[in-house]
């Protein structure tokens, strides 16, 4: 992976992702790998670092990733990020299924492969560490949306 600041502002960041994937990406990609079946077909990704939520990007399109995330969200968002890369050569889905809920059968078995947090509660009233995300495969009308994957900071109700 290539990491870029949006500018300056975000180049401490940008060295803690650059970090963080150089001591756990090969991991990452291994458990998520193994986890699905499938095989990242991508073999370099590019991220811009910024201030907003996060995207997977695709393709040639960067994938972007918030600054401001502690450490171990820093790490969650890489592999939420990635995940949406890695599902988007399924390419037969139910219509009915979002994209997420495709994510959340594989993401708590791999993040928890590799020691990212996997705590389900919600932090009171406030998105605080929440994994805003964009989606880039949205079902429906084709056009992106910001969502909060709430499988990830949800206690379940029932």
């Amino acid at each position: 992976m290539t990491f870029t600041p949006q500018d300056q502002t975000f180049a401490e960041a940008t060295e803690a992702y650059r970090r963080l994937w150089a001591d756990e990406g090969s991991k990452i990609i291994e458990a998520m790998e193994h986890g699905t079946g499938l095989t990242f077909l991508e073999k370099h990704v590019k991220a811009v670092i910024f201030e907003g939520p996060s995207s997977s990007g695709a393709g040639d399109r960067p994938m972007y990733l918030r600054a401001s995330y502690p450490a171990d969200v820093k790490k969650a968002t890489l592999v939420h990020e990635h995940g949406h890369r890695l599902i988007a050569q399924l390419k037969n889905r139910p219509t009915d299924l979002d994209e997420h809920r495709v994510l959340f059968l594989f993401l708590y078995t791999s993040r928890k492969a590799f020691g990212v947090r996997t705590s389900l509660t919600r932090r009171s009233g406030s998105k605080a560490h929440g994994l805003d995300c964009t989606t880039t495969r949205p079902p429906g009308n084709g056009r992106s949306r910001s969502v909060r994957p709430s499988g990830l900071h949800a206690k379940r109700t029932s």
